[in-house]
């Protein structure tokens, strides 16, 4: 599949993969959400010559989708993001003042997305991140009351709309909401586990498209 194909290409040829690019890359797509979110009349037409199909255009009330056909593609876009500056960074490709403003511009989209894809791959982010940490617990525990502070903020004081605030919020009220009633989230959870049963089981190359459902039963 063209994924395997650019995952193959960037894992073989990583190194000498130029990290200015990639932060060009970014910087385009932080254009098109705020185009997105000040004018989308003219992201329809601008972003229609870049993007097959865009669902939602307008930004400010269903959430922005940059140079991707809808927001929940961004958010998972923008995750991948933060995980390759992580490597960069940690290779001393690229200097702590660059990859903590492209993890702060990132953060910034994956909430004006308003997807629950994104809010909860930041989430897990967010959590592996501070369980792996080389913090003492205090600063940890600090950190984390932070983080829930202005999540809270952010979901309650603003009123925030949209399907990532929605799933956050049911998080807080009641966990079965997301992780039992939601169907939106339960194939996504299946589709991740299925995927990481794939690799364990060294299927490298998945089981084929519209399998899913076999291979989950």
């Amino acid at each position: 599949s063209f994924s395997f194909i650019i995952f193959y290409v960037f894992s073989r040829y990583w190194k000498i993969v130029n990290p200015f690019w990639l932060i060009v890359g970014v910087y385009v797509n932080v254009v098109a959400v705020i185009l997105q979110y000040g004018s989308p009349h003219i992201f329809e037409k601008i972003g229609g010559l870049f993007v097959r199909q865009i669902k939602y255009v307008d930004g400010a009330a269903r959430g922005v989708t940059g140079l991707t056909p809808e927001s929940g593609f961004l958010g998972a876009v923008s995750i991948y993001a933060i995980l390759i500056f992580y490597a960069l960074y940690k290779e001393k490709r690229i200097s702590s003042k660059k990859f903590y403003t492209v993890v702060f511009v990132e953060v910034l989209i994956i909430l004006m997305t308003k997807s629950g894809t994104g809010f909860l791959m930041l989430g897990v982010l967010l959590f592996m991140a501070m369980l792996l940490s080389s913090y003492q617990f205090w600063k940890k525990m600090f950190i984390f009351s932070t983080v829930i502070l202005l999540c809270y903020l952010y979901l309650y004081e603003f009123s925030s709309t949209g399907r990532g605030p929605h799933i956050a919020r049911n998080i807080i009220k009641d966990p079965q909401l997301v992780f039992v009633v939601d169907k939106s989230v339960a194939h996504r959870a299946v589709s991740i586990s299925v995927g990481v049963s794939s690799l364990l089981n060294g299927d490298l190359f998945g089981h084929g498209v519209g399998t899913l459902k076999y291979v989950a039963n």
